[in-house]
């Protein structure tokens, strides 16, 4: 009679565990904040960094990419991307992407990572990755978002001025055997 006592205690005790883990039919949930500790600090200073811009901390990467080619190759493009997410994207007021910013907590940089910098390289997207430890100032985070689009401005303006000018940089760009690295791109 006591084996009877262990095996039926052994067996009401796996029906409650499997009725723990596997529930009643409706999966449980419970929420959860997007961002806590440093990553909500950063966040924060983001934000104050730059006041006229929209900061969308993990954002899916296939909401920032979308693969080019055909068939197999798009796919496969698609799959590269298709469980990535990036740290913050950083969107001007007309929801223009500006770039992306990555918090790092490591002090090296990963493959993976580089792999997601070249993929967001290829469309044109700038990627920033700040150290944790090191955290920049808020100035130093606007000016180094915004310094190649203000030089870029700037350039245009005076480019659409000067018309001579604008022949020149003409002319560089049809050659790109001249040494390019004192140019003003």
């Amino acid at each position: 009679m006591n084996d009877w006592m262990i095996a039926g205690g052994v067996g009401l005790g796996a029906a409650l565990l499997w009725l723990a883990f596997h529930g009643g039919g409706k999966p449980r949930y419970k929420s959860k904040p997007v961002l806590t500790g440093g990553d909500l600090e950063f966040f924060h200073t983001l934000r104050n960094a730059l006041p006229g811009c929209h900061v969308f901390p993990k954002v899916a990467m296939t909401a920032l990419l979308e693969p080019t080619g055909l068939g197999r190759a798009r796919q496969l493009a698609h799959e590269r991307i298709a469980a990535r997410r990036v740290g913050y994207a950083v969107f001007d007021e007309d929801m223009q992407l500006r770039a992306v910013v990555e918090l790092s907590h490591r002090s090296g940089v990963s493959r993976k990572e580089l792999a997601r910098d070249e993929y967001l390289a290829s469309a044109g997207i700038k990627t920033l990755r700040f150290h944790a430890r090191q955290l920049p100032s808020e100035a130093i985070i606007e000016q180094v978002i915004f310094a190649r689009s203000v030089r870029q401005l700037l350039h245009r303006d005076v480019s659409n001025t000067n018309a001579r000018s604008s022949k020149m940089e003409s002319r560089r760009q049809k050659t790109p055997w001249r040494n390019t690295a004192s140019m003003n791109i």
